[in-house]
């Protein structure tokens, strides 16, 4: 391995801290956490989606500092790496050197006397690369991604959201947002003028977390024992 300049000054700050009993703390290293959700497509302004999928894959930096930090919320808008919006085989990436990104998060705030303690992680991105679904270009600033997890079940387990920060170091699972929560993503798009030009929507809810590859295929594996075992205990019998 390289020797790296900047560990091997760390090192020796350790090695000196232990020589004279002193305690040295290491900050948090950042670290990227990437997600991805789908669901089933239940609103698309006429486009002809109705019933496709719609997935997200998403990265972001658990260790960005919120904007806003206060009893009820923390806002962040630097926190997202990545973002990739796909309905069957068209797909959009979040252009992050021209668009912006926002997120909201909750933990036991209550909001309203209706929903009672909740908790909410919602997200917002804009300004995509990719194809047009309709006739003519769409303009890459005329799209908008955004997402509502809410979990109005009163603190306990599951619970969608510990903290306001820092940021989850593994991405929310939907699933842990229950009670009657929001499950919602939608993308939308405007053509022409931005007030008075034509908005088009697509919006899916009942979102799921889509297991990543080295869970799907530890599931496959787990599955062919128990069909092996099956087997043999078949043919025992």
């Amino acid at each position: 391995m390289r020797n790296h300049p900047v560990r091997a000054r760390l090192a020796a700050l350790v090695a000196g801290a232990c020589c004279t009993g002193a305690l040295l703390v290491q900050p948090a290293v950042a670290a990227t956490v990437t997600g991805s959700y789908q669901g089933v497509i239940n609103v698309d302004s006429g486009l002809g989606l109705m019933g496709q999928i719609m997935k997200v894959d998403f990265a972001y930096d658990d260790a960005a500092v919120p904007d806003t930090n206060g009893p009820l919320v923390a806002i962040y808008s630097s926190f997202l790496q990545s973002l990739q919006v796909t309905i069957g085989t068209h797909s959009w990436s979040w252009d992050s050197a021209n668009g912006s990104a926002f997120l909201m998060v909750y933990n036991d705030a209550v909001l309203s006397f209706s929903t009672g303690v909740e908790d909410k992680f919602d997200a917002f991105a804009d300004t995509f690369n990719g194809p047009s679904l309709v006739p003519g270009p769409v303009a890459p600033g005329a799209y908008a991604f955004a997402m509502y997890l809410s979990d109005n079940e009163p603190t306990g387990t599951p619970d969608g959201i510990s903290a306001l920060s820092p940021l989850p170091s593994v991405a929310p699972n939907p699933a842990d947002f229950t009670g009657g929560g929001l499950k919602l993503m939608e993308f939308t798009f405007y053509t022409g003028d931005p007030e008075t030009g034509t908005r088009y929507g697509v919006a899916t809810t009942s979102i799921a977390a889509v297991p990543e590859p080295a869970t799907t295929a530890l599931m496959a594996a787990g599955l062919a024992l128990v069909a092996v075992g099956a087997r043999r205990f078949a043919r025992k019998g």
